[in-house]
């Protein structure tokens, strides 16, 4: 009888998927905008399809200020093995069930964006910042850490700062260096050694760099960026890199002596390099320009809110329409760094008179996130009010608005009805997972395309839960599963959040 007994015990069967699903998995490029017949995107019937949901409902069923949220400890977090790569369940193909029992249920979302959710948002250097909410941390290396010589690369301590970062329960952003003013230069000594010729400069405190001219400096880079994707590409711990390397800092100018940059021919090849090695994690690039069409790579604005928009034929906007790549954020992540000189003060009413209009600058270029060190400094009262406020409007924000379950005796037909309320996609296909009765033994959605999501757009995503034997009053829970498991989990705009279990999204009784 006991025996008996455990076989009517009802279970969902989890199972290994290829170790490729564990990383922070980005669509194909020719994939991200298209419709599937389990990820159905539609437009939103009262606004252009590119314009943010505003939600209507009663001001009594809505929070109304961005969330600081920060994770509870005591809160249990189910399904989650020691192994900081977390394994996934196996994708079950939606069928069709006869003669189904329907039960349909409304979300109540929340109007304002969160605070914190992965991949958006503002993020400092990285170290421990605990006042003020992020997903991710920012850091520099100069390219002769790694590179020792010719083909021979030490990662110890770029491995270090990556596991240091995640153990805080971040992902990374970060790029290499040649030369950053002040601070010396990367160059690999080898190259030097070498007979590579440095160029002296005095601009930004001054230092060296190398002369752009040689061929042999650009078949290290390429060489190098070949390795960095083989190593570290669709690694949970890296959530975007920038191409760097190029120009002071890394920002691919060297101005004031623009003759010193190398030709638009090698510019090109180390961007392809780039494109040609990562496929899965998302790369950005300082300069705008035409050559970068038909490279899925994206764009970041190191003078947000002080040089972005359109006055002037330097600004970053004016840029991204004279090359032609103002959709680029339609398919590939727009991010970079607030003017450091206006970080605390942006939001100041009156706005001081060199700073530019941070919705603006949002509404033109479409960001997700920014690098905004100083206000992890300790900001305070109506400043940090308008940083968190700042910080939720960056990129997506997803909710869901209503469920339908199907039930029969063998399996649960699961829709849900996904809103993109932000200003921007997800850069990710990160995998959707339906749990019933309880979050350990889950079953993955499958051809969900979270990416193709665009602002103002919904999205009904499908998933069929089989069953050992017909279930009643049970709950079902739903969640996107960040592929690093100490990440911040993404988070839904609605109050069902985090209810009855952290991270997962309480879809109701059925």
């Amino acid at each position: 009888m006991v025996l008996l007994e455990k076989s009517r015990t009802w279970i969902l069967v989890l199972g290994l998927v290829s170790a490729c699903s564990q990383a922070p998995l980005r669509p194909a490029a020719n994939d991200r905008l298209s419709d599937d017949s389990t990820g159905t995107i539609v437009k939103d019937e009262n606004g252009d399809k590119n314009d943010p949901i505003v939600d209507e409902k009663p001001d009594n069923e809505q929070s109304t200020d961005p969330v600081d949220e920060k994770t509870d400890p005591k809160k249990p977090d189910p399904g989650k093995p020691d192994d900081p790569i977390q394994k996934d369940p196996v994708v079950i193909e939606p069928v069709e069930d006869a003669n189904p029992t329907v039960v349909s249920k409304t979300l109540k979302t929340i109007a304002a964006p969160r605070a914190l959710n992965p991949m958006k948002g503002f993020l400092p250097f990285s170290g421990e910042y605990p006042s003020f909410p992020h997903s991710m941390e920012f850091f520099y290396m100069p390219l002769n850490e790694v590179v020792k010589g010719k083909g021979n690369y030490d990662f110890t301590s770029f491995d270090r700062e990556l596991d240091a970062i995640a153990k805080r329960k971040h992902q990374a952003v970060f790029r290499f260096y040649l030369h950053y003013p002040g601070k010396g230069h990367g160059v690999p000594q080898y190259l030097i050694s070498d007979g590579l010729k440095m160029i002296t400069y005095s601009e930004y405190g001054g230092g060296q760099m190398p002369d752009y001219t040689d061929a042999r400096l650009f078949t290290a880079l390429h060489d190098f960026i070949g390795a960095l994707g083989k190593r570290y590409d669709g690694d949970p711990r890296v959530a975007f890199l920038f191409t760097g390397l190029i120009g002071h800092w890394g920002e691919w100018h060297t101005y004031p002596q623009p003759q010193a940059m190398p030709t638009e021919e090698r510019q090109r090849a180390v961007l392809k390099d780039f494109d040609d090695a990562f496929a899965k994690t998302r790369v950005l690039t300082r300069k705008p320009a035409a050559f970068l069409k038909g490279m899925d790579i994206g764009l970041h604005d190191d003078s947000f809110a002080f040089e972005t928009l359109p006055t002037q034929s330097w600004h970053f906007v004016k840029q991204l329409a004279d090359t032609g790549l103002s959709d680029t954020w339609k398919t590939a992540p727009i991010g970079g760094e607030l003017r450091p000189e206006i970080q605390l003060t942006v939001w100041d009413s009156p706005r001081p008179s060199d700073a530019e209009s941070f919705d603006e600058c949002l509404k033109q270029t479409r960001a997700s996130w920014m690098i905004a060190h100083q206000i992890f400094g300790g900001i305070t009262g109506s400043r940090k009010d308008a940083a968190l406020k700042a910080t939720a409007s960056l990129g997506y924000d997803f909710a869901v608005e209503g469920v339908k379950v199907s039930k029969s005796a063998t399996s649960w037909s699961v829709e849900m009805t996904i809103a993109n309320r932000g200003s921007a996609p997800f850069y990710y296909d990160w995998l959707p997972e339906v749990g019933v009765g309880g979050t350990t033994s889950v079953v993955a959605a499958s051809g969900f395309k979270l990416s193709s999501l665009m602002p103002g757009q919904k999205a009904t995503m499908k998933v069929t839960v089989p069953l050992k034997k017909a279930e009643t009053n049970k709950t079902l829970f739903f969640r996107i599963k960040n592929p690093l498991a100490t990440g911040i989990p993404l988070r839904f705009s609605n109050e069902e959040q985090d209810k009855d279990t952290d991270g997962w999204l309480s879809l109701g009784s059925y």
